[in-house]
């Protein structure tokens, strides 16, 4: 395997995209972006305009050194193409659901995160590769994989990760 320095983690919410870059950044010394500082002005409560989260993506995607977890969507889909490699994270729902409800405990009163707000995450999460609609959809984003000839490496489960981890240097 080539060095990586630049490293784009791509997953629904839930999928394990920040546990993985934290997990790599730890272990190949270089910085991990989570796409949701980019999107948010106010963690999990106020959006950033979209033009302005494609100026920050691409600021970040300059860099020698970069692991980004994203979701995907069409303002954060640049820097894929800059990518020495591509992680997509695809666990089955039920553990995505879990994984959506037990990080909405442990962040609870740490950011204002209603009820609500976990509801619509986990009905996105179900809907993945259905709603045609959302632009981080399944769909858009294998589209988007598919013109640009890009070869992600498909991990659907903690073994295929720790497989994936074993081979790294």
């Amino acid at each position: 395997m080539k060095k990586l320095t630049k490293i784009y983690i791509l997953g629904v919410s839930g999928s394990g995209k920040t546990h993985l870059g934290k997990i790599l950044s730890k272990k190949l010394k270089i910085p991990l972006y989570d796409s949701d500082e980019v999107m948010f002005i106010k963690k999990f409560t106020k959006f950033r305009p979209k033009e302005k989260r494609k100026q920050l993506i691409g600021k970040i995607s300059q860099k020698a050194k970069w692991i980004i977890d994203s979701r995907g969507s069409d303002w954060s889909r640049a820097p894929m193409k800059k990518a020495d490699i591509i992680i997509w994270l695809q666990p089955n729902r039920f553990i995505r659901t879990f994984r959506i409800f037990k990080r909405y405990l442990s962040r609870k009163g740490k950011y204002e995160e209603s009820l609500k707000s976990l509801i619509n995450v986990i009905r996105y999460s179900w809907g993945y590769k259905k709603n045609m609609k959302n632009t981080s959809s399944y769909l858009e984003v294998s589209r988007f994989i598919e013109k640009n000839n890009l070869n992600p490496i498909i991990i659907k489960n903690n073994s295929q990760k720790r497989k994936f981890l074993r081979g790294l240097k």
